[in-house]
Protein backbone atom coordinates (compact mmCIF):
# COMPACT_ATOMS: atom_id res chain seq x y z
CA UNK A 1 0.00 0.00 0.00
CA UNK A 2 1.26 3.47 -0.91
CA UNK A 3 -0.23 6.73 0.36
CA UNK A 4 1.31 9.68 -1.46
CA UNK A 5 0.44 13.34 -1.73
CA UNK A 6 -2.10 13.01 1.07
CA UNK A 7 -3.17 15.81 3.42
CA UNK A 8 -5.34 15.87 6.53
CA UNK A 9 -6.40 18.83 8.63
CA UNK A 10 -8.82 18.36 11.48
CA UNK A 11 -9.67 17.07 14.93
CA UNK A 12 -9.42 13.41 15.93
CA UNK A 13 -11.38 12.12 18.92
CA UNK A 14 -10.53 8.39 18.74
CA UNK A 15 -8.70 6.83 21.67
CA UNK A 16 -6.33 4.08 20.43
CA UNK A 17 -3.82 3.95 17.55
CA UNK A 18 -4.68 7.29 16.05
CA UNK A 19 -2.86 9.33 13.43
CA UNK A 20 -3.49 12.17 11.02
CA UNK A 21 -3.10 9.91 7.98
CA UNK A 22 -3.46 6.38 9.40
CA UNK A 23 -4.04 4.66 12.73
CA UNK A 24 -1.96 1.56 11.88
CA UNK A 25 0.39 0.84 8.99
CA UNK A 26 2.06 -2.53 8.52
CA UNK A 27 3.23 -5.04 5.93
CA UNK A 28 5.54 -2.65 4.09
CA UNK A 29 2.95 0.11 3.63
CA UNK A 30 4.41 3.54 2.80
CA UNK A 31 3.52 7.17 3.27
CA UNK A 32 5.37 9.61 1.01
CA UNK A 33 5.09 13.35 0.42
CA UNK A 34 2.18 13.75 2.82
CA UNK A 35 1.36 16.00 5.74
CA UNK A 36 -1.17 16.50 8.50
CA UNK A 37 -2.26 19.34 10.75
CA UNK A 38 -3.95 17.49 13.54
CA UNK A 39 -5.65 18.33 16.82
CA UNK A 40 -6.19 15.51 19.30
CA UNK A 41 -7.80 17.07 22.40
CA UNK A 42 -7.75 15.44 25.83
CA UNK A 43 -10.52 12.81 25.82
CA UNK A 44 -13.50 13.50 28.06
CA UNK A 45 -13.58 9.82 29.02
CA UNK A 46 -10.99 7.08 28.62
CA UNK A 47 -7.31 7.32 27.78
CA UNK A 48 -5.70 7.94 24.40
CA UNK A 49 -2.76 5.63 23.69
CA UNK A 50 -0.48 5.37 20.67
CA UNK A 51 -1.05 8.72 18.95
CA UNK A 52 1.03 10.23 16.16
CA UNK A 53 0.76 13.28 13.95
CA UNK A 54 0.90 11.07 10.83
CA UNK A 55 0.54 7.46 12.06
CA UNK A 56 -0.47 5.96 15.38
CA UNK A 57 1.46 2.68 15.02
CA UNK A 58 4.03 2.17 12.25
CA UNK A 59 5.41 -1.36 12.02
CA UNK A 60 6.47 -4.35 9.94
CA UNK A 61 8.79 -2.78 7.35
CA UNK A 62 6.46 0.17 6.78
CA UNK A 63 7.90 3.63 6.19
CA UNK A 64 7.32 7.36 6.11
CA UNK A 65 9.41 9.62 3.89
CA UNK A 66 9.36 13.26 2.81
CA UNK A 67 6.44 14.07 5.12
CA UNK A 68 5.61 16.27 8.10
CA UNK A 69 3.07 16.82 10.85
CA UNK A 70 1.96 19.83 12.87
CA UNK A 71 -0.64 20.35 15.56
CA UNK A 72 -1.55 19.48 19.15
CA UNK A 73 -1.66 15.97 20.64
CA UNK A 74 -3.02 14.99 24.07
CA UNK A 75 -2.41 11.35 24.96
CA UNK A 76 -1.80 9.20 28.01
CA UNK A 77 1.18 7.37 26.52
CA UNK A 78 3.20 6.80 23.37
CA UNK A 79 2.65 10.10 21.60
CA UNK A 80 4.98 11.27 18.85
CA UNK A 81 4.96 14.15 16.43
CA UNK A 82 5.15 11.77 13.45
CA UNK A 83 4.48 8.30 14.95
CA UNK A 84 3.18 7.18 18.34
CA UNK A 85 4.81 3.75 18.31
CA UNK A 86 7.34 2.26 15.91
CA UNK A 87 8.27 -1.40 15.52
CA UNK A 88 10.59 -2.58 12.73
CA UNK A 89 9.80 0.41 10.52
CA UNK A 90 11.56 3.48 9.11
CA UNK A 91 11.20 7.26 8.87
CA UNK A 92 13.26 9.33 6.41
CA UNK A 93 13.55 13.07 5.74
CA UNK A 94 10.50 14.04 7.74
CA UNK A 95 9.80 16.47 10.57
CA UNK A 96 7.32 17.33 13.27
CA UNK A 97 6.33 20.63 14.82
CA UNK A 98 3.78 19.31 17.28
CA UNK A 99 2.75 20.42 20.78
CA UNK A 100 2.10 17.73 23.38
CA UNK A 101 0.13 17.50 26.59
CA UNK A 102 1.27 14.09 27.78
CA UNK A 103 4.03 12.78 30.02
CA UNK A 104 5.31 10.12 27.60
CA UNK A 105 6.20 12.06 24.47
CA UNK A 106 9.04 11.33 22.16
CA UNK A 107 9.73 14.10 19.70
CA UNK A 108 9.31 12.53 16.27
CA UNK A 109 8.45 9.08 17.66
CA UNK A 110 6.75 8.42 21.00
CA UNK A 111 8.24 4.98 21.58
CA UNK A 112 10.51 2.69 19.64
CA UNK A 113 8.85 -0.45 20.84
CA UNK A 114 11.16 -3.01 19.28
CA UNK A 115 12.26 -1.32 16.10
CA UNK A 116 15.43 -0.38 14.35
CA UNK A 117 15.39 2.60 12.05
CA UNK A 118 17.18 2.52 8.73
CA UNK A 119 17.83 -1.23 8.73
CA UNK A 120 14.33 -2.61 8.97
CA UNK A 121 14.55 -5.20 6.19
CA UNK A 122 16.62 -7.53 8.38
CA UNK A 123 13.89 -7.96 10.95
CA UNK A 124 10.70 -9.94 10.80
CA UNK A 125 7.35 -8.47 11.67
CA UNK A 126 6.95 -9.37 15.29
CA UNK A 127 7.19 -7.91 18.75
CA UNK A 128 10.55 -9.64 19.24
CA UNK A 129 12.94 -7.32 21.02
CA UNK A 130 15.44 -5.57 18.77
CA UNK A 131 17.68 -2.95 20.29
CA UNK A 132 16.94 0.56 19.01
CA UNK A 133 19.79 2.61 17.56
CA UNK A 134 22.05 4.41 20.02
CA UNK A 135 22.30 7.59 17.97
CA UNK A 136 19.54 9.86 16.77
CA UNK A 137 18.57 10.20 13.15
CA UNK A 138 20.35 13.12 11.49
CA UNK A 139 17.72 13.94 8.86
CA UNK A 140 14.52 13.59 10.90
CA UNK A 141 13.70 16.54 13.14
CA UNK A 142 11.34 17.64 15.88
CA UNK A 143 10.75 20.81 17.88
CA UNK A 144 13.02 20.57 20.94
CA UNK A 145 10.89 23.18 22.71
CA UNK A 146 8.41 20.35 23.35
CA UNK A 147 10.99 18.10 24.99
CA UNK A 148 10.79 14.37 24.57
CA UNK A 149 13.52 11.85 24.09
CA UNK A 150 12.45 9.94 21.02
CA UNK A 151 13.88 9.37 17.60
CA UNK A 152 14.93 12.30 15.49
CA UNK A 153 17.22 15.24 16.00
CA UNK A 154 15.84 17.90 18.35
CA UNK A 155 15.97 21.42 16.91
CA UNK A 156 14.99 24.74 18.41
CA UNK A 157 12.03 26.48 16.78
CA UNK A 158 14.41 28.85 14.98
CA UNK A 159 16.67 25.99 13.82
CA UNK A 160 13.61 24.21 12.43
CA UNK A 161 13.13 27.27 10.23
CA UNK A 162 16.75 27.47 9.06
CA UNK A 163 17.37 26.38 5.47
CA UNK A 164 20.67 24.75 6.48
CA UNK A 165 18.77 22.22 8.62
CA UNK A 166 17.30 20.69 5.48
CA UNK A 167 20.25 21.15 3.12
CA UNK A 168 20.37 17.47 2.14
CA UNK A 169 16.62 17.22 1.48
CA UNK A 170 15.53 16.99 -2.16
CA UNK A 171 14.75 20.45 -3.59
CA UNK A 172 12.40 18.88 -6.13
CA UNK A 173 10.19 17.68 -3.26
CA UNK A 174 10.58 20.45 -0.66
CA UNK A 175 10.00 24.24 -0.78
CA UNK A 176 12.56 25.77 1.57
CA UNK A 177 12.29 29.49 2.34
CA UNK A 178 14.34 31.43 4.90
CA UNK A 179 12.58 31.68 8.26
CA UNK A 180 9.86 29.17 7.31
CA UNK A 181 9.30 25.48 7.93
CA UNK A 182 9.81 23.49 4.71
CA UNK A 183 6.65 22.58 2.80
CA UNK A 184 6.00 19.89 0.26
CA UNK A 185 5.83 21.16 -3.31
CA UNK A 186 2.63 20.50 -5.13
CA UNK A 187 3.01 17.57 -7.40
CA UNK A 188 1.54 17.60 -10.90
CA UNK A 189 -1.52 15.41 -11.32
CA UNK A 190 -0.82 12.25 -13.24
Amino acid sequence: TLITGSYFSGTILSLHQVGGIAGLMDGGARIERSHAFVTMPQPETGRRTIAGGLVGYLWCRSSISDSYAEGDIAASEMAGGLVGRLTNADIRQSYSSTFFSTANTGGAVGKIADGLLGDNQKYRCSETTVKPPASTRREDFYDSFQGGSGVGTPKSPSALRAMTTYSTWNDEIWDKAPGELPRLKRLPRS
